[in-house]
């Protein structure tokens, strides 16, 4: 049987862009409610509660779901369980994220609906419409796009995103029915007024990347807790994003539909750390010398 999705097409093309805090798109009831419902219903997306963080691994990969690279995860499954026993200690992130987590992708959907899906969200027409609604020119890109899983403990600190990426978009499908409540969603932000020079570093200097920032730089204006609605926006020095999920993974997990577009001749740029970037001013001092003291003493004297 074959679906239709032009209406997602429709809702892309006739969406506004949101200003706060940096430009994008966003939408809610993003899919038609009997889509939705045949997402979250699907035995491979809603997966069998586990007892244990060791049991919701095997559920699944037997379920189809395959560990991923991704940043501040690992693919280690005995390093994750490791941490999942002792959080502060055993893992391996940036010094801004406390957290270490996994991704699964659901590589191979025993659905006909999903897969079409996610043929769609990951094609060529797809993001050819992404691309002219933010104005990006034709390619060459590479396009990296999947239905992920992000377990308890996933978490990536304040950033705009790599120079090298063109768009992203992240779609939630979440199949706990009390998603919106749990803490594991995406905060839009922007930096703190006494960090704002950082945007400037960012804009006068795009031989460096950007970087990875800790938390207290940075204030969220908004989170994407609605379930079934879709961010879209291309990076820029002031798409600052982050994520820290701590939930219990083991009945419903955080799932998204989840896409990038990539230029593919860019450069591999220097990404400073971000003490690279903080300023401490130190207030104007002024020495005086002995001998000057000395000197100024004995005139005074006389």
């Amino acid at each position: 049987m074959e679906f239709s999705f032009d209406y997602l097409f429709d809702k892309i093309k006739n969406a506004d862009f949101a200003c706060e805090p940096f430009e994008h798109i966003y939408i809610e009831n993003f899919f038609s409610d009997e889509h939705f419902k045949l997402l979250t219903e699907d035995p491979q997306i809603r997966v069998a509660p586990s007892k244990d963080p060791e049991e919701l691994l095997l559920n699944l990969e037997s379920h189809g779901w395959i560990p991923r690279p991704f940043g501040g995860c690992t693919t280690d499954k005995g390093a994750y369980l490791r941490w999942r026993n002792n959080p502060t200690e055993g893992f391996e992130n940036t010094n801004t994220a406390e957290g270490f987590g996994m991704v699964y992708k659901l590589e191979n959907p025993n659905s006909s609906f999903i897969c079409q899906l996610k043929n769609l969200l990951a094609s060529d027409q797809f993001f050819s419409l992404l691309g002219q609604k933010f104005s990006i020119d034709n390619g060459p890109y590479r396009i990296a796009a999947g239905c992920h899983k992000y377990l308890s403990g996933y978490e990536i600190s304040p950033h705009p995103d790599q120079r090298s990426k063109a768009l992203t978009y992240m779609i939630n499908i979440n199949p706990d029915p009390n998603s919106e409540n749990q803490n594991h969603h995406t905060h839009y932000m922007r930096l703190k007024d006494k960090w704002e020079y950082v945007y400037r570093f960012w804009d006068g200097n795009d031989e460096f990347d950007r970087s990875w920032l800790p938390w207290n730089w940075c204030e969220t204006v908004i989170q994407q807790r609605v379930n079934n609605s879709i961010v879209i926006f291309s990076p820029s020095n002031y798409s600052l994003h982050g994520v820290k999920a701590i939930y219990n993974d083991l009945c419903h997990q955080r799932t998204q539909f989840y896409g990038n577009l990539w230029y593919k001749n860019s450069d591999k740029l220097i990404r400073p750390g971000w003490e690279s970037l903080e300023i401490s001013p130190k207030p104007e001092t002024r020495k005086v010398s002995l001998r000057w003291k000395i000197k100024n003493k004995i005139l005074s004297y006389f």
